[in-house]
């Protein structure tokens, strides 16, 4: 599943994972669990989030990769929700399936105009505990502001194009 911030991935994953009987795996929720909890990855990602920062592939990665193999063999599948944002991550991903026997069989685009979107991100924003809110500095706004855009395009009306690996 992919979409700017706010458009309805965990929902529609949610939906999407309990319609096939598969987990939905969510780098968001699991960032939010680690961090929660204060494991030794957990303290490394807050490092980064609380600055505004992207996490490093090798640390999602070494986050997400479990749970993937572990849902392909209990499972059959997966619905990943945030999960791949870059082509080192796809890449990586590719390699997971093949591990694992599995392939993906959609991959979901969730097209949302960006007002109404920034203004749900701002209002679970304000819904977290304390200690877990999101931080909207100068870099996570640009976050946002990129990946509302269309890869490929100058305009965000602009359907994406057609990828094929």
């Amino acid at each position: 599943m992919l979409a700017p911030p706010g458009a309805g991935k965990g929902t529609q994953g949610e939906r999407i994972a309990a319609r096939y009987g598969v987990p939905h795996i969510s780098s968001g929720d699991i960032f939010r669990d680690e961090t929660a909890r204060q494991t030794p990855l957990g303290k490394q990602l807050s490092a980064y989030l609380d600055r505004g920062d992207l996490v490093p592939d090798d640390l999602v990665l070494s986050l997400i990769k479990d749970r993937i193999v572990a849902a392909a063999k209990e499972s059959g599948g997966y619905v990943l929700d945030g999960f791949p944002r870059n082509l080192a991550q796809a890449e990586a991903a590719a390699q997971f399936a093949r591990e694992t026997n599995t392939s993906a069989q959609a991959v979901v685009y969730l097209d949302a105009p960006a007002s109404p979107a920034a203004a749900r991100t701002a209002r679970t924003t304000r819904r977290r505990s304390p200690g877990t809110a999101l931080r909207c500095t100068p870099s996570t706004r640009s976050r946002w502001w990129t990946t509302t855009r269309h890869a490929g395009s100058s305009s965000r009306s602009t359907p994406p194009r057609r990828w094929t690996p």
